[in-house]
């Protein structure tokens, strides 16, 4: 097989121009979340990523960024144990939140590579 083989990731036309109709609508949003709430590009760019999940690929150049990230992610995890902090409702845990969040921002970012 063939270095570029190995590298491109495996994306038809089909999944290129969904995630380009995404991204345009995430753009058509921005001007008017910029001015109506701030506060919603998070979860817009949460959902821009949930849209995204099926263009997730890890190519051999990403890897070394992927396990830090997953390290890190591990060590937030487990740091929960020790921190005398315990939130009383869901909206509080800092961990699930970025828990979701890094699947969902790297489906937007790897829809933007498409």
């Amino acid at each position: 097989m063939a270095q570029a083989e190995l590298d491109a990731p495996a994306i038809g036309p089909g999944l290129s121009r969904w995630c380009g109709r995404v991204l345009i609508g995430f753009g058509c949003l921005l001007p008017l979340l910029a001015w109506l709430s701030p506060l919603g590009f998070a979860p817009t760019l949460a959902f821009t990523g949930l849209l995204s999940l099926p263009a997730l690929r890890a190519r051999r150049a990403d890897r070394p960024v992927v396990v830090v990230v997953l390290a890190g992610l591990v060590w937030f995890s487990a740091s929960i144990l020790w921190s005398p902090f315990r939130p009383d409702e869901l909206e509080d845990a800092t961990a699930l939140k970025v828990l979701a969040a890094v699947p969902l921002f790297a489906g937007a970012i790897c829809a933007a590579r498409c």
